[in-house]
């Protein structure tokens, strides 16, 4: 049960760095799109 357990958070942590590298993507695009906006 705990060996479940642990690969369950394994797998948690990393759909959860997907996330965060998926979010720090974006929040790359939208700076520079900004940049040239104000460009």
């Amino acid at each position: 049960m705990s060996s479940w357990n642990s690969h369950h958070n394994l797998d948690m942590d990393l759909n959860l760095i997907g996330l965060f590298v998926e979010i720090a993507e974006i929040v790359e695009i939208v700076e520079i799109v900004e940049a040239h906006h104000h460009a």
